[in-house]
Order: C-alpha cells, then sequence, then structure tokens
C-alpha cells in the first residue's frame, strides 16, 4: 500500500521535543509518503513493514516500522515491534526509538486480557497498558486498566475500573 498524506498542525506554544530542541509555535502544513507492506494477516504468523517520509515541523522525519505477530492458538496473539525516527529540525536533530510487545488473550467468550509493553530508549521509559474486561451478562461490562510507568528513578501506577450496564 501507498499514500500520502497531507498534514496541518498547529503548536499554540513552543514545544520542547528534545532537551536543546524547540519547535517554534506556529501552524505547520507538510505531507508524510507512506509504504507499507503486510503479510497475510490471518496466517499463524504474519509481519509488517513500513517506510513514513516526508516534511516534519519545517524539516524532515523518516520512519521504520518492523512488526511480527503469531497465534499460537485459538484466541491468543503475541506480537512484536520496533518503531525508528530519523528527525532533522532546524533546531537539532535526534533519533527516536520504540521497542514494543503485546499480547491479546481471550481465555473465554465472556474475559479478555490485552497487555502492551513500550520501552523508549531514548528516555529510558517503559511503560505499560494492562487491560481486563468481563461481560457479566450480554451487553454488560467491567473493565479493570493498569498502566504502570517506570522513567529513570520514577515511577508511576494508574488505576482504573469501569463498570457499564445494559439496562432491559
Amino acid at each position: 500500500l501507498f499514500s500520502i498524506d497531507p498534514q496541518k498542525e498547529r503548536l499554540p506554544s513552543d514545544f520542547k521535543i528534545r532537551p536543546g530542541i524547540v519547535i517554534p509555535a506556529d501552524i505547520y502544513r507538510y505531507r508524510e509518503y507512506n509504504m507499507l507492506l503486510l503479510s497475510d494477516q490471518s496466517a499463524p504468523t504474519s509481519g509488517t513493514v513500513s517506510l513514513k517520509t516526508g516534511e516534519f515541523y519545517g524539516g524532515e522525519k523518516t520512519s521504520v516500522n518492523l512488526g511480527i505477530a503469531t497465534t499460537p492458538k485459538e484466541g491468543l496473539k503475541w506480537g512484536a515491534g520496533m518503531d525508528l525516527s530519523f528527525v532533522h529540525l532546524p533546531a537539532g536533530d535526534f533519533i527516536s526509538e520504540i521497542i514494543e510487545t503485546d499480547v491479546a488473550w481471550a481465555q473465554t467468550p465472556t474475559t479478555f486480557f490485552q497487555g502492551l509493553v513500550q520501552w523508549d530508549r531514548e528516555d529510558d521509559n517503559l511503560g505499560a497498558n494492562l487491560r481486563f474486561r468481563w461481560e457479566y451478562r450480554p451487553g454488560s461490562r467491567f473493565y479493570f486498566i493498569v498502566n504502570p510507568t517506570h522513567q529513570k528513578d520514577k515511577e508511576t501506577y494508574l488505576l482504573l475500573a469501569k463498570l457499564t450496564g445494559l439496562w432491559d
């Protein structure tokens, strides 16, 4: 697949994208050129490769994304990927590298777990999004979400619970 995607973004104030690299407040218009290659996503193991390049806040950015997914058994899917971005801006250059893994597991027709773990190499930031869903009756669900993060010497945890109900 190939696409050309016009972008428009308004930065209402200066944005510090990296230490020592600030993008000035402005309205930015640019194009991204995308190429995406996919293997058969319904196969037991599949992969993706994407290349994205174009203008970026008055400079240029090129990103490469590699991913693999496998379904070892019914109801279980595991994947991993890596995203590299090479950014050249008037205020400076940097490379962004993110490595991630995710799992989705439907234990029963009414329970589901999904987890995503990401590591940002430049910031040495490890974060996760762990979600559990239980459909306790048709159309009514309970969600429990945990988002732990670890960045340098700081750890945070976000816990969320949500209950929905279908009225008869």
